[in-house]
């Protein structure tokens, strides 16, 4: 597994709250796998995961990068159900469950949808209080091993002005979320997934 490495986090946590499209950066959750209809297969969430996301931010000018990592640190039962812990750097904890195609997060101990691995081509949802559209899904490997899976494209391109925040978001049923792009006509940030390690397997991507 590879090393945080690079300028200090509180550093990048700066540039990425300064050139967010919302100056809010307090939303960056991280989506987890899903075990839907189409997926049989799917692996199930399971204490030990891991996840490595290279973050970047900046403009024309000048780009700073950063690594940080996600890992679910134990689960617990909220009203009967079980939720997966899923531990942060920052010290902060989001508790998300497995529902059908579904990803909620229990959030002022109400569920609310995270993903929805079960939407087709032009439908629109929510991600975090943002409507998005689905621009394309494909079945495919990105990762070593190979291994094939469902990827859901999607972005606001179609239902924002120009000038406005653009926000593309990309998610698969084995590793969840693989990237999140905000970009404006002169600043922009984002991060991708770089590795995983699921039931005991690494992952490159």
């Amino acid at each position: 597994m590879k090393r945080i490495t690079g300028i200090s986090i509180t550093f990048c946590l700066f540039f990425l709250y300064f050139f967010s499209c919302e100056k809010d950066i307090s939303s960056l959750k991280i989506l987890k796998n899903s075990k839907p209809y189409f997926a049989p297969e799917i692996v199930s969430l399971e204490v030990g995961n891991w996840y490595l996301f290279h973050a970047y931010a900046g403009n024309d000018q000048y780009v700073v990068d950063y690594f940080f990592s996600r890992k679910i640190i134990g689960d617990t039962l909220i009203n009967l159900y079980q939720y997966f812990i899923i531990g942060n750097e920052d010290m902060s904890k989001d508790y998300l469950r497995i529902q059908d195609s579904l990803i909620l997060f229990n959030e002022n101990a109400k569920d609310q949808v995270l993903f929805d691995f079960n939407l087709s081509n032009g439908d629109t949802f929510i991600y975090e209080s943002k409507s998005l559209i689905v621009d394309s899904i494909e079945y495919v490997s990105v990762s070593v091993p190979s291994e094939k899976q469902r990827i859901i494209h999607s972005s606001n391109r179609k239902i924002v002005s120009s000038g406005s925040c653009i926000i593309s978001l990309g998610y698969a049923t084995k590793f969840g979320l693989l990237y999140y792009w905000e970009s404006l006509p002169d600043n922009f940030q984002g991060y991708r997934l770089t590795e995983a390690l699921i039931d005991s397997i690494e992952y490159d991507l």
